[in-house]
């Protein structure tokens, strides 16, 4: 088993062998250092979805990723609240156009309604415990 890589518990992170003499130079090489064989490197990737490479047992290994925060489910929902408004907002405007210039078929007027009602209900979602409404698509 020939070492090709380094793994450093303290920066959870592989270092080419082959770059140490020229990372020794800058003070980037890892003084706690673990060997890695090729097969052993290649093994971890890709990740299992849900896990990611750290230090197990001294070695790299998977780990489970940890749910995330209140914070990021919230930052999460806003993202997913505005692509949603987006959405809303192009399928509303050509249907909208159509009204104004008198060019609207039925379905697309009776669309155009649901489409703005989507787009109020959207707009009143809690981000900190979203309940999503469904489309109008749907």
């Amino acid at each position: 088993m020939s070492k090709e890589y380094v793994w450093s518990p303290s920066s959870a992170g592989f270092y080419p062998v082959i770059e140490k003499e020229r990372l020794e130079a800058t003070g980037g090489w890892p003084k706690d250092g673990v060997d890695v064989s090729l097969e052993e490197y290649a093994a971890l990737f890709p990740a299992p979805l849900g896990k990611y490479i750290d230090t197990v047992d001294g070695r790299p290994g998977w780990v489970d990723m940890p749910p995330p925060t209140a914070e990021q489910r919230e930052e999460a929902a806003r993202s997913k609240q505005v692509s949603l408004r987006a959405k809303a907002d192009s399928e509303i405007t050509w249907r909208q156009d159509a009204v104004d210039i008198g060019e609207a078929t039925e379905k697309e007027t009776a669309d155009l309604n649901l489409w703005k009602k989507y787009r109020v209900l959207l707009m009143r979602v809690e981000t900190s415990n979203p309940l999503w409404p469904p489309t109008p698509e749907g």
